[in-house]
């Protein structure tokens, strides 16, 4: 049985941040970005502000559409995953 402190657990440890690089990883495709930077093909590195996961502009596009990510970064209060925004989306039906 997963409990909610066994998810966090998973999630924390599927977040990466690397100090000897200085930089975050995407947690779907694996891409290395320091935090500001951007990569030409897959975008910003981001994280989501609701279960800390850190993934690529480039991973939610080809997930959820562009359509989805342009609504999200202009019409939302927070940045939020692929798994977190699906969520969002059913609660909101």
């Amino acid at each position: 049985m997963r409990t909610a402190a066994s998810t966090t657990a998973e999630k924390m440890v599927k977040t990466m941040y690397s100090m000897e690089k200085d930089a975050y990883t995407c947690d779907a495709c694996g891409l290395e970005l320091k935090w500001d930077a951007s990569d030409d093909r897959r975008g910003t590195m981001w994280e989501c502000e609701r279960c800390g996961a850190h993934f690529c502009t480039g991973c939610f596009v080809e997930k959820l559409g562009r359509e989805r990510f342009d609504k999200m970064m202009k019409e939302s209060d927070l940045v939020l995953c692929t798994e977190c925004y699906k969520k969002g989306e059913r609660s909101d039906d």
